[in-house]
C-alpha cells in the first residue's frame, strides 16, 4: 500500500514485537493491530475515517495517531532530485491544530473505545521543482514528508482531556475571540475548537452577545473543571 515516509516512520516508531501490520479487520486494512486494539495512523483527512469508525468502534478500542509538527524543515530538490537547499520553516504547529481534524469526528469523540493520540514531532518536507505544483507554489510539488523526531505525545480519550486545552485565563462564559486570545491561536481555529467541543457535548451554548455566540463548560456525569488539568498560558 502506498504511504509517505512520515506515515511509515510513525508506524515503525509505534510497532512492538507481536504487532500485526497492515492487517485486515472486517474488510478494512488496519495499520497496526495489537491484540484487540487497533492503531490507525492518519496524517490528514479524519473525515475518511468515519465509515471505518462507524463499523469497528463498537467492537475494538481504536487509537487514531495524528502527528503535529512543532518544527518543520524544508528541503528543496531540483528537477533532477538533487538537493539545492534546506531551511527551517517559520511556521510552528501546536496541540490546538488537532481541531482542524476533530471537527469531522464530533459524533465519535465521546465513545469509550476511541483514543486520539497526538504526536508532537519535528518533520522534514521534501519539495521538488518538477513544474507540476500550483502557480502559487511556482511549480514546486510536495513529494514526501519525513519523521525526524518525536518530541511529545498527548492522548485524548475523555472530556477532561479536551477541557484541559482551555487555558485558565479564559472567561467562564467566552466567545471564540476570548478563547483565541487566551490560547494564542487564530480565531478561526478557536471556532473549530468550540464547534468540536460543543457538538461533542463538552461545551454548552449559553446565548449570544449581539451576533456572537457565547460558550461555557458543560457539566457532564458529575464532571467539574477542577477535576482536570488545564493549560496555563
Amino acid at each position: 500500500m502506498a504511504e509517505n515516509s512520515l506515515h511509515a516512520g510513525l508506524k515503525n516508531y509505534l510497532q512492538l514485537p507481536g504487532d500485526k501490520i497492515e492487517y485486515p479487520i472486517e474488510s478494512y486494512i488496519i495499520d497496526i493491530v495489537r491484540e484487540n486494539t487497533l492503531f490507525e495512523i492518519q496524517t490528514k483527512n479524519f473525515y475518511a475515517l468515519k465509515p471505518k469508525l462507524s463499523k469497528l468502534l463498537a467492537n475494538y478500542p481504536i487509537h487514531i495517531v495524528y502527528p503535529i509538527p512543532l518544527q518543520k524543515w524544508i528541503r528543496r530538490l531540483d528537477g533532477d532530485k538533487i538537493p539545492t537547499r534546506r531551511r527551517k520553516s517559520p511556521k510552528h504547529g501546536s496541540i490546538y491544530h488537532i481541531f482542524n481534524q476533530l471537527v469531522y469526528l464530533t459524533d465519535f469523540l465521546a465513545h469509550p473505545n476511541l483514543f486520539i493520540d497526538v504526536f508532537l514531532i519535528e518533520q522534514e518536507d521534501i519539495w521538488l521543482n518538477d513544474g507540476k505544483g500550483s502557480w502559487r507554489r511556482k511549480g514546486w510539488s510536495l513529494t514526501d514528508q519525513h519523521l525526524l523526531r518525536v518530541v511529545d505525545k498527548m492522548e485524548f480519550s475523555e472530556p477532561g482531556d479536551y477541557i484541559g486545552l482551555i487555558p485558565q485565563n479564559t472567561p467562564e462564559v467566552f466567545r471564540n475571540i476570548d478563547l483565541a486570545a487566551s490560547a494564542k491561536i487564530p480565531v478561526s481555529l478557536a471556532g473549530k475548537m468550540t464547534y468540536t467541543l460543543l457538538h461533542a457535548g463538552i461545551l454548552a451554548h449559553t446565548g449570544k452577545a449581539g451576533k456572537t455566540n457565547l460558550f461555557s463548560l458543560k457539566s457532564k456525569d458529575g464532571f467539574t473543571e477542577s477535576d482536570n488539568p488545564v493549560i496555563e498560558q
